[in-house]
């Protein structure tokens, strides 16, 4: 492994880089890193090296053939580190002038082979969360588990004999008006209510018991609170607008408002019409010569609404946020893509986590059943013109966000600068150079340069101070 000396002085630990003294044994920790790291983006684990201030310092491993030899034993055990990928090639000395480094490439694990987890106990399981290596919780492991099934959780019967009369009569009526609408179930309009439920996987018959009752998936989508609390008892999602940089919003929807049922489709009409009311109607002229920018931007959000939920953690407690900012909007979800970052921008392969929920949108004309609704949306907002969607998965790929302004945009634009727009449109009443460089990890030079850039571009415009100069969107339509 060609590696340079001062590239290990001056290391710095991460989500992807881990640093341990090691010279007399190996620590404990390190398999506790192992498992974070598999558990997320992959990585590196270096041993032999002191973390320090300015730079490191190298103590390098006594014997290091013989702490490999050690390694490559315990790795390929089973019963020490469950559904791990490792390989012997994934493990080498780095000479030094200070003595040998090992060091130890983690391989991310397939999200449908997790979690991965120490001494036969799925419970010791970590995930690694920014340069720490932090255990699992119940909800997580649940959600890992859910995951790398082959039944995920939403198509199972629910266990307390909830059926068709324990839903929500009203969530059932409109959804129905729309499955019969749409069309896309063969034969919908000769079928009972009761009848497309089971069609579309909201009802089965319970394996054990032989009775029809309702999927898990079912219940969260057409329940109420009581079923809904059974099943589910941490499912949260919440749609917010903010005015400015506070945390006070001027309008909010979540699904444990008191005055409807909490199930998933009642949270999905009422965030549906709001948008619907309060996104802007950009001029675009379609087939015929009509304006349907109107039509667009619906679209557009009803397929990130619905992907969303489709594509929740509903055991975690951090569940969906929503929050709009006059033109920008930014949903974000418990879970990472589980089809990977990459391949959902490519589109091509559907894999949503709740499947049942993913078919209930479909039955009513929304998702893509090929899996290109990623690029559907993105596809859709380069028609219009709109600044390019941003779509990002949180450290150890526990939350998946994707970002939307519905502002035209009038050049080229390179990536940091897209970044900088959407910041600068999520804040509205300005913001400067230093807080930009935070929030895109550069330095503040290269942030003011990024501003003045788009500032050129007629992207943005500054206030005209010269003291803590502040910069806003200037975008109008």
């Amino acid at each position: 492994m060609g590696v340079d000396e001062n590239y290990l002085l001056s290391l710095r630990e991460s989500e992807t880089v881990e640093i341990k003294e090691a010279f007399e044994k190996i620590p404990l920790s390190f398999y506790e890193s192992y498992c974070a790291m598999a558990n997320g983006s992959g990585g590196t684990i270096y041993l032999g090296i002191a973390e320090s201030e300015p730079q490191n310092i190298i103590k390098g491993v006594q014997n290091a053939p013989q702490k490999i030899k050690q390694l490559c034993n315990t790795l390929t055990l089973k019963s020490k580190i469950a559904n791990n990928d490792f390989k012997e090639s994934d493990v080498s000395i780095i000479k030094t002038s200070s003595g040998d480094v090992i060091a130890i490439r983690v391989k991310p694990v397939p999200i449908d082979q997790r979690p991965v987890y120490l001494n036969g106990d799925p419970t010791v399981s970590y995930k690694r969360v920014g340069d720490c290596d932090k255990l699992l919780d119940e909800d997580e492991i649940r959600g890992m588990v859910n995951d790398s099934s082959k039944v995920r959780f939403d198509q199972r019967p629910n266990i307390f004999g909830i059926g068709f009369d324990d839903f929500d009569p009203y969530a059932v009526e409109r959804f129905v008006s729309l499955a019969k609408a749409t069309r896309r179930i063969s034969s919908v309009e000769t079928m009972s209510a009761q009848q497309i439920l089971a069609r579309i996987g909201a009802i089965t018959i319970d394996p054990e018991t032989k009775k029809e009752v309702a999927t898990n998936g079912g219940v969260l989508f057409f329940g109420k609170s009581v079923g809904i609390s059974a099943i589910c008892p941490s499912l949260w999602m919440d749609y917010c607008e903010k005015e400015d940089d506070n945390d006070r919003f001027s309008f909010r929807i979540t699904n444990r408002d008191l005055d409807h049922e909490p199930n998933m489709f009642s949270f999905f009409e009422r965030v549906d019409r709001r948008l619907f009311e309060v996104l802007p109607s950009p001029f675009h002229v379609g087939l015929g010569g009509r304006n349907d920018g109107k039509t667009i931007v619906h679209e557009i959000v009803r397929e990130a609404l619905a992907n969303s939920i489709s594509n929740l953690e509903t055991g975690s407690s951090t569940g969906l946020l929503i929050e709009r900012r006059g033109k920008s909007l930014r949903f974000k979800n418990a879970g990472g893509m589980l089809t990977g970052l990459t391949q959902a921008l490519r589109g091509g392969v559907s894999k949503p986590r709740n499947r049942c929920v993913f078919t209930f949108f479909l039955a009513i004309g929304i998702n893509d059943h090929g899996g290109y609704g990623v690029p559907a949306i993105f596809d859709k907002m380069r028609e219009l013109g709109m600044v390019e969607p941003y779509l990002e998965e949180s450290s150890g790929r526990d939350e998946t966000t994707l970002h939307l302004v519905f502002s035209r945009v009038g050049s080229e634009l390179s990536k940091e600068e897209k970044q900088a727009l959407l910041f600068l449109t999520e804040h509205p009443l300005g913001t400067s150079s230093s807080d930009l460089a935070q929030c895109l990890g550069v330095s503040r030079d290269t942030a003011r340069r990024i501003l003045l850039g788009l500032i050129e571009k007629g992207e943005a415009k500054d206030n005209g101070k010269q003291n803590n100069q502040r910069f806003v969107h200037s975008r109008s339509d």
